[in-house]
């Protein structure tokens, strides 16, 4: 899931896997610590936007922590 969302987004490894649920809605992934430093949003395709709330639901993950710990 990481691998799917760096590449549909081009965000570092670091970036993808420090996801909250929060940051990803309206078929955007909004990443705030980046390496530059500056904040982006990105968009998502409807199918990555369902899969990752879909992992998160699973595995339980509420808004402030992040999808992947």
């Amino acid at each position: 899931m990481i691998t799917k969302i760096s590449l549909s987004t081009g965000a570092r490894w670091g970036e993808a896997e420090g996801l909250t649920v929060q940051r990803v809605r309206n078929n955007q992934v909004s990443f705030t610590y980046t390496k530059s430093g500056k904040s982006r949003s990105v968009p998502i395709t409807q199918e990555l936007y369902d899969e990752i709330h879909e992992h998160a639901k699973l595995r339980n993950i509420r808004t402030s922590k992040t999808i992947f710990s």
